[in-house]
């Protein structure tokens, strides 16, 4: 249980001031008639009750007690010639110093008084803390390397023990640790280390773990836990494929075409669509999630526009006869080659890396 900063933040400084005060004004130990060893004590927070503050010396027919007027003499008694603490005190959520009086007197006409000011110390007794340990995040595929991925606020950790917070970043996920990081030991910002493949991986689960301490022999460590989801969402990151292809990579991200080839005569149009080999022209999407609408067109080679290509099916047709001024050139064979080009309909900054080249042959 603990308080307000701000309320604990100004409740000490009153405390501090007020100790420095009769630190100034009362810098002994001892008056007349009783004494301690030490008018600042220490102890340590989390204290069992009749924890020991000090001893108290008291000369003969003197009597000692706890002014009422302390201001914590609340928690305090005297047993004996013991100054006790009543219940335990907890550096968080009390003040870090407390403040008592002890009146000495001797009789009903002497009295002393004896001000003792007792410094609490703070233990590392508390775990660190997220403001939620559980988060999710959703990342394009075509996220930039170096990237923030989770900004630092919103994983940073607090410690009521105001200690030092060191963090460390963990992959629930085989084969993903290598893609995300964390700024530094002391800056929890997670940001994306190595360029992300949908095909690979589309999710992970990433695990945050804040610490008040460091390792070491006899360290006392406290340790929190944040979960990190982080789902990939496919990107418009990759070119069309003709097929039939070859994939020349083991991450199959790159796929090469075959050649379509296909005869015609001269001197004759055919009105049906041309038959190519290894197949009609035909190409899909890679990025499947998004599965975006193929058109074609022609794009070069095609000299005479003897051709055209159905923008939706990729069938290949004649717009008139295959010529050409060079007829003795043609006494065996004429080729013509001309180029086809994909686009994605909705994303114009795509085009093929591609375009595999279309050789015809015409015999007369």
């Amino acid at each position: 249980m603990g308080i307000s900063s701000t309320t604990q933040l100004t409740m000490g400084v009153s405390h501090w001031l007020l100790a420095s005060v009769l630190f100034l004004l009362l810098p002994v130990t001892a008056q007349q008639g009783c004494s301690v060893p030490s008018s600042n004590p220490s102890v340590p927070e989390n204290n069992p009750p009749g924890y020991v503050v000090t001893t108290i010396s008291v000369e003969a027919n003197f009597t000692v007690a706890i002014d009422s007027s302390s201001p914590d003499g609340d928690y305090f008694t005297i047993q004996g010639y013991e100054l006790q603490l009543i219940r335990s005190v907890d550096y968080e959520a009390s003040d870090t110093v407390l403040l008592v009086t002890l009146t000495c007197k001797k009789g009903d006409v002497e009295s002393y008084s004896l001000p003792i000011i007792v410094t609490i110390i703070n233990l590392n007794d508390n775990s660190p803390v997220f403001k939620e340990t559980s988060l999710t995040r959703v990342i394009p595929e075509d996220t930039k390397v170096n990237a923030t991925v989770v900004a630092r606020e919103d994983v940073s950790a607090s410690d009521a023990d105001l200690d030092t917070i060191y963090y460390k970043l963990d992959s629930m996920v085989q084969n993903t640790s290598d893609y995300f990081a964390i700024k530094g030991v002391n800056n929890p910002e997670i940001y994306l280390q190595k360029a992300l493949n949908y095909e690979k991986f589309n999710s992970t689960t990433l695990l945050l773990y804040a610490m008040d301490n460091t390792e070491g022999t006899n360290v006392t460590i406290h340790t929190a836990t944040a979960t990190i989801s982080i789902i990939i969402e496919q990107a418009d990151t990759r070119p069309p494929w003709f097929l039939p292809c070859t994939f020349v990579d083991t991450d199959r991200s790159i796929c090469i075409s075959s050649t379509y080839a296909g005869r015609v005569n001269m001197s004759e149009m055919s009105t049906a669509p041309l038959t190519l080999e290894p197949g009609p022209i035909y190409a899909i999407d890679p990025d499947y999630i998004l599965n975006e609408k193929i058109v074609y067109s022609i794009v070069g080679g095609n000299a005479d526009n003897v051709f055209s290509v159905d923008a939706d099916t990729g069938n290949l047709t004649m717009n008139k006869v295959a010529s050409s001024p060079n007829s003795y050139l043609l006494q065996v064979m004429k080729q013509a080659h001309f180029l086809v080009k994909l686009l994605k309909k909705e994303v114009a900054k795509h085009s093929c890396t591609y375009i595999p080249r279309k050789v015809w042959t015409f015999r007369q």
